[in-house]
């Protein structure tokens, strides 16, 4: 349930944020909206990383306890860096997934 949540949430607000702005990126050129493209996946991704490398002494003392409560305590000690990690990525390719809908829909947008 925990890892459906880590995967829908950032992609679902990746997403949004380029519906919020999907006129400004139907009406970029190419190439900027490229660049709007790889900002949008690359930010959300890089903000993982971060929070992950800022998790690694959390799974590190984590990690150590396992030594000393046997293989049941180590079940934990991995997902402080899995999700973060997997929720920049979902995040990023909700942002893809949003722009290139915005970039080439066809349809009038009514909202």
């Amino acid at each position: 349930m925990m890892m459906a949540l880590v995967i829908a949430l950032p992609a679902l607000a990746g997403a949004l944020a380029a519906f919020a702005l999907r006129r400004k990126l139907a009406s970029l050129g190419f190439m900027t909206w490229l660049g709007w493209m790889m900002i949008g996946m690359g930010a959300p991704v890089l903000l993982g990383q971060i929070v992950a490398l800022g998790l690694t002494e959390t799974a590190a003392s984590l990690a150590e306890g396992c030594e000393l409560n046997g293989p049941d305590a180590c079940r934990n000690a991995g997902l402080f860096l899995v999700l973060p990690l997997a929720a920049g990525l979902c995040a990023g390719l909700g942002w893809a997934a949003g722009a290139l809908s915005a970039r080439f829909a066809k349809a009038k947008d009514t909202i």
